[in-house]
């Protein structure tokens, strides 16, 4: 068997342009890093490297030719009740792109987005979505699916698909196990000198705005995984020696102090931060975060693959289902409001999320081996009393 695994799907890196002049998310980089941390002999589509030993320049070409299998790491794929023109194409070109590998494929973290209390059901999808289901079942090894709504949807096009379809939540929280033992052992021996970091999906909503008040007021970290306009602000902040109009969407902040501008200038040009790059995102944390909470699902895990304590804060089906697949720390949006970061890590539920990591595994484990994928070491935590 070839020894390496070809990857699609997600970026692994993002450019400089990002996010002033390209949309993304640099969650999608903790997601998309998977498999490469995962297995080490991985090659993406994005990387350059492979066309140099295959002259057509064609990637369907390189898999054939020098890899085991093809990972393919998705997201909210599949938009329950969107029969647009625009769906309706990607499902087309989705199914025509697995007809064109040959060798198994392997879908990381395939999910669903819906409407909450949206029916199951193969009406929920237009035909395009129907046959593109259809053809994932008939063309990959093995899907893991973030979540059972996910794997109902698929079931109920296709029938049943059992050892075929696997509940695992996100993937990226199986590639660095080690990460566990270190998140461990920081929670039972704590320093001070460490900072909170928080993050949002929403500036515009008040939960989120108290979480960001408190990070100005308390002097703690700010990780921005797109806001162009935030982002901005600090580029701009850094340049200028002068004290600028914050963007509209900080006008919440510090409404009342006649000295706001100059507070939110200093909180963005000292605790800002976004990243373009996997590994330097992961040192950040090690070295100067202490917990990390906010609404951001895959800030949220990088803080835990960097070793390091994470509080979910749940305001959509995605964030409800995946947390409880996974058993993650977790408060619902509601509580921004009534306690202060400081309460709400301290009083999440760490001990039930360590009790399942090993089950977590388990299940992990039993998706790769049904996808002939090399399996991961379960981390070894110590057993409380």
């Amino acid at each position: 068997m070839n020894s390496t695994i070809a990857t699609n799907g997600i970026r692994l890196d993002l450019p400089i342009e990002f996010p002033l002049e390209i949309p993304e998310n640099s969650g999608n980089i903790i997601h998309g890093n998977a498999p490469r941390n995962l297995f080490g002999n991985t090659m993406s589509t994005l990387e350059t490297s492979w066309r140099r030993i295959t002259p057509s320049g064609k990637f369907r070409e390189y898999v054939s030719e020098n890899c085991s299998h093809l990972i393919i790491t998705m997201a909210n794929f599949f938009r329950v009740g969107d029969f647009s023109p625009t769906m309706r194409k990607r499902y087309d070109y989705f199914s025509r792109a697995l007809d064109g590998y040959d060798k198994p494929i392997i879908l990381f973290g395939l999910g669903s987005q819906a409407k909450e209390g949206a029916p199951i059901g193969p009406d929920a999808l237009p035909i395009e979505g129907q046959r593109c289901l259809k053809k994932i079942i008939e063309k990959t090894a093995a899907v893991s699916v973030r979540g059972d709504y996910t794997r109902k949807l698929i079931e109920s096009v296709t029938g049943p698909a059992e050892g075929q379809i696997f509940v695992t939540g996100c993937p990226s929280y199986f590639s660095r196990p080690e990460a566990f033992v270190r998140m461990q052992e920081r929670l039972e021996n704590p320093t001070s000198w460490r900072a909170t970091a928080v993050n949002v999906t929403n500036y515009a909503r008040e939960a989120d705005q108290s979480l960001i008040q408190q990070a100005v007021d308390k002097d703690l970290y700010l990780v921005e995984p797109e806001n162009k306009f935030v982002h901005g602000f600090y580029v701009e902040s850094m340049r200028s020696g002068t004290t600028l109009k914050p963007p509209e969407v900080l006008d919440f902040v510090n409404s009342n102090d006649p000295g706001r501008e100059s507070k939110l200038k200093n909180f963005i040009t000292t605790r800002y931060r976004l990243f373009r790059h996997f590994e330097p995102w992961i040192d950040f944390n090690r070295e100067f975060v202490s917990a990390t909470i906010g609404t951001r699902f895959h800030v949220n895990m990088a803080s835990f693959l960097s070793g390091v304590p994470a509080v979910w804060v749940t305001h959509d089906a995605r964030t409800v289902e995946l947390t409880e697949t996974l058993s993650l720390p977790s408060v619902p949006l509601s509580k921004l409001k009534t306690a202060p970061v400081e309460e709400l890590i301290e009083c999440a539920d760490f001990d039930s999320f360590f009790r399942n990591v090993p089950k977590n595994f388990e299940r992990f484990n039993e998706f790769l081996n049904a996808a002939g994928l090399p399996l991961v070491k379960t981390p070894q935590l110590t057993a409380k009393a």
